[in-house]
């Protein structure tokens, strides 16, 4: 494990592992580095891995204050990592949340960024009624956070249909995510949701299509909402590919962990 303090004092988790051409993973939701147990080995075997707490979540630091979460400020804590890791450009790999923020990389730092590939993300919101209907929507999850607590958001979090097919994973696996889940705070999750939520997040679209940079758009095969946003940005992307991992909802990484590795690797060095 390795704890970085940045200048502006926030410390945030970096597990590495492996050697060879640099790939940043980023989580999702409610997820942490460990999300990636298994498929960060598994890559480290081609790569040098940084697998990285995305603040508000795992082992980085959760402040306070809302400012640090957006996107904006966070892409640039990012870059500040890569640079005390003597790291120019890298590979991003992210799921969801983490999905989004490896987009907004692409198109707002393209210097640091070789190839990207996501699972179940999006790259933004366009519509700005849109946008103001999401943010209104996750400051609401945030206060339920508040209120409710961590246990009972989980059990409100896990039925949702986005993960319904979650329940068709081993016990074992299951009992592993909601672990993981527990060990997150109020504070976190609510400021991740107010600063780096879908609707307060830049849409960067016209950004991503002007970098240009090769993007691998993966969905699984039950999550038709990002099937859906994947083929969309395919044909607005150039040097963009879509791909459906099957047997697999939201979490493709988590649900067909094999096919989602194969995938990536294939990408990431042809």
């Amino acid at each position: 494990m390795s704890h970085l303090r940045l200048k502006s004092g926030l410390v945030i988790n970096v597990e590495e592992l492996g050697e060879g051409e640099p790939v940043v993973l980023l989580h999702g939701f409610m997820g942490s580095s460990k999300t990636w147990q298994g498929f960060d080995i598994k890559l480290s075997a081609h790569f040098r891995i940084l697998n990285i707490d995305i603040i508000g979540h795992g082992e980085t630091d959760k402040p306070g204050n809302v400012a640090p979460y957006f996107m904006e400020e966070f892409a640039q804590d990012l870059v500040e990592v890569l640079k005390l890791r003597e790291i120019s450009r890298a590979h991003w790999i992210g799921y969801s949340m983490g999905g989004r923020l490896a987009l907004f990389m692409a198109g707002t730092h393209t210097e640091y960024v070789k190839k990207v590939a996501v699972i179940g993300a999006s790259p933004g919101i366009e519509n700005s009624g849109e946008r103001e209907s999401r943010v209104k929507h996750d400051t609401n999850l945030a206060k339920k956070i508040e209120d409710d607590g961590i246990p009972e958001f989980i059990k409100f979090w896990e039925q949702l249909p986005l993960f319904e097919s979650q329940l068709h994973l081993p016990q074992s696996t299951q009992k592993r995510i909601r672990a993981g889940r527990l060990m997150n705070t109020e504070i976190g999750l609510a400021n991740s949701l107010r600063g780096m939520g879908t609707g307060q997040q830049p849409y960067v679209l016209d950004q991503l299509q002007q970098a240009n940079k090769p993007l691998l758009l993966l969905a699984g095969s039950k999550d038709q909402k990002f099937i859906e946003i994947a083929k969309s940005l395919e044909k607005s992307v150039p040097n963009a590919e879509t791909f459906t991992i099957p047997n697999a909802g939201h979490a493709a990484h988590l649900e067909n962990q094999k096919d989602s590795v194969t995938k990536i690797l294939n990408f990431l060095t042809k």
